[in-house]
């Protein structure tokens, strides 16, 4: 009994002078192994708050979910600024000045981070009423599915893919609004199932979040600011300003701005049939203004677009999924976003909706 009590005393004295044994940690400190390598890979390109770095097995929040997605896809827009940057134009917009150049029109009564107002701009988390984002609600994994196609789809090629190749025994339960969601998440290899389910209704864990977001980021799902998931912007165009609420994103000149002859040079190096070093600098300005959204809509409706608003004439056009105007009497530009159901894509072809089907834009006005 002397000698158990002894090796015991001499233990706990080892303990406190070395510390703990390895053995002793808890394993919701560490990843699991199948995550382990995607969350090495993102704490390292500095993607994870420190605050998410341990209890990896538990539940995130929505709140934690949104620091960490905003976290990470400004990580992404400063790789992809930094590779750009030798042709002069690119710049990084940290989350401060995203913040200065957008106007986000969102009052939530229990939130008011900036990366939460960064995540609403962005379309990847809305809130769960008008007035509510439930910043410490957990996350079922189909509403997970659903913020990271919010995030990714105007920037992502993909496909809906049927069930009879997903083969998930719940995929019938999974909700309406959540279904194309998590068939295009199986189309791009970002986020799978559960063995032989998808787990919809199970909680999103702090691994799970950060592995989905490291694949979807590392394979270049995204290269830019989307608002609402749908409107590409770009740094170049420094002297635009952006409002930007649940449907509706205005374009406009912030007039304090100085940058406008370097960025009509570079505009007229890569015109189209216009010349716009022979308009009047406030028409040059309209021209780069739609310029710059040209990548939103097809080459052909640009032409229709920018024809008429060089001459200082409005233009509205439907795709499908939102109407743009030009010169609209109160913005340069306004796109307003329809209720409809499915992603919208630039990439591969010109899609839109849940069936997928090409848009074919329509001039209203």
């Amino acid at each position: 009994m002397m000698f158990k009590k002894s090796a015991i005393i001499l233990m706990a004295a080892a303990m406190l002078l070395f510390g703990m044994p390895a053995f002793a940690a808890s394993s919701s400190d560490q990843p699991s192994k199948w995550a382990k390598a995607d969350v090495a890979a993102a704490i390292k390109a500095g993607q994870v708050p420190a605050e998410l770095q341990s209890k990896y097995q538990s539940p995130i929040t929505r709140g934690e979910f949104a620091k960490l997605l905003v976290q990470s896809v400004f990580v992404r827009y400063k790789k992809d600024a930094t590779r750009l940057n030798g042709t002069s134009r690119y710049t990084y917009w940290t989350q401060e000045e995203f913040l200065k150049r957008v106007t986000v029109d969102v009052k939530f009564e229990d939130a008011d981070e900036d990366y939460i107002k960064i995540a609403f701009a962005l379309g990847s988390i809305n809130g769960v009423s008008e007035t509510k984002f439930a910043p410490d609600a957990l996350i079922t994994r189909q509403e997970a599915a659903k913020m990271l196609a919010n995030t990714m789809q105007i920037q992502a090629a993909f496909a809906y893919v049927p069930n009879s190749q997903m083969g998930y025994k719940d995929f019938d339960q999974i909700a309406d609004w959540a279904k194309p969601a998590v068939q295009m998440m199986y189309s791009d290899d970002i986020m799978l199932g559960v063995g032989d389910r998808f787990d919809y209704n199970g909680k999103f864990t702090r691994e799970q979040a950060i592995s989905t977001l490291y694949r979807m980021l590392d394979r270049g799902k995204i290269d830019y600011p989307a608002l609402r998931g749908v409107i590409i912007t770009d740094s170049p165009y420094d002297e635009l300003t952006y409002y930007v609420s649940k449907d509706e994103i205005h374009v406009d000149f912030d007039e304090t701005q100085t940058a406008t002859n370097s960025i009509v040079k570079w505009v007229a190096s890569d015109w189209r049939t216009y010349d716009v070093t022979k308009k009047t600098p406030f028409d040059s300005r309209l021209a780069v203004a739609v310029y710059g959204f040209a990548r939103n809509i097809k080459p052909r409706d640009f032409d229709v677009a920018i024809s008429g608003t060089v001459k200082g004439k409005s233009t509205k056009i439907d795709y499908g999924y939102m109407t743009v105007t030009t010169l609209n009497g109160d913005h340069v530009l306004s796109f307003k976003l329809k209720d409809v159901p499915g992603y919208a894509t630039i990439v591969g072809g010109y899609y839109y909706g849940y069936p997928q089907k090409e848009v074919t834009a329509k001039v209203i006005q």
